[in-house]
């Protein structure tokens, strides 16, 4: 396995990619997950490290779980934030990262305020800020392509976001992720009009997102005006605020009629 040919580029691949997001906590659960999500008809996974036991992240659980993986693109994140290694330092995250793109991992997570923890996920610590910036490099110069994420998880208003996302790929991601919130109907109809605008005005891609009471209906429309993926769940677990893979191939097989007929 170590050393192996990445899978196609998540720059590459035509937007949006429909991202089956595994939320097993052991290998086992895992395993069974990603067996789900291919019948489901997903074009790529997400594998959420920080979820693993400590059993999971052993060498020899996962050089099974990325054997399993191996028929479609990784995007893989390790967040400090809900880790499942209790004191997990940055250093750690960061070997872990590494290891996850010798494994076979196209995709790597690096938060905004990695080295340095902060508000709305995003240093403004120079030191931190060079670090990433190497990182960045190195995942790079491995054949590995980088999202940046601030997961912000509150409402912030359009020139916040646009801030954000412009910090990120100035850092040389090739990838910015922002995630707010929407608890009202006004948030919601901003958000919508956010995503237009870093369509329009970023000029490499974006995923961003929302949490809270009103995000559902963003989470499924987002990726159709300019968002490039789907993060979604298994088909049986419908009424999720992220959307089944089910949900997204139908949004983007309305949309593609549409834009036939037009």
């Amino acid at each position: 396995m170590k050393g192996q040919v990445k899978h196609n580029s998540f720059l590459k691949q035509k937007s949006p990619i429909v991202t089956g997001m595994l939320r097993g906590t052991s290998k086992d659960e895992i395993l069974q997950e990603i067996a789900r999500m291919r019948a489901d008809g997903v074009d790529a996974y997400g594998f959420q490290m920080e979820r693993l036991d400590a059993a999971g992240k052993c060498e020899e659980s996962l050089l099974e779980i990325y054997n399993a993986l191996s028929d479609k693109p990784v995007y893989l994140t390790n967040y400090m934030r809900g880790n499942s290694t209790e004191g997990i330092t940055w250093d750690e995250i960061e070997k872990q990262m590494l290891h996850g793109l010798e494994l076979g991992a196209t995709l790597i997570d690096i938060p905004a305020d990695m080295y340095s923890s902060a508000d709305m996920e995003l240093t403004t610590d120079r030191e931190a800020i060079e670090r990433q910036r190497l990182l960045i490099d190195k995942i790079h110069s491995l054949g590995g392509e980088v999202l940046m994420s601030s997961h912000v998880l509150r409402y912030v208003p359009r020139e916040t976001v646009l801030t954000i996302a412009r910090a990120h790929l100035d850092r040389g991601a090739d990838i910015t992720k922002i995630v707010t919130e929407a608890n009202d109907d006004e948030q919601l109809n901003d958000n919508f009009e956010i995503s237009c605008i870093l369509e329009r005005e970023v000029d490499k891609k974006h995923l961003f997102l929302c949490n809270g009471t009103h995000c559902k209906r963003h989470r499924r429309l987002g990726p159709l005006l300019g968002s490039c993926m789907f993060l979604v769940t298994e088909n049986a677990l419908i009424g999720q605020n992220q959307p089944t893979a089910q949900e997204a191939q139908l949004a983007l097989t309305f949309a593609e009629k549409g834009l036939n007929e037009v």
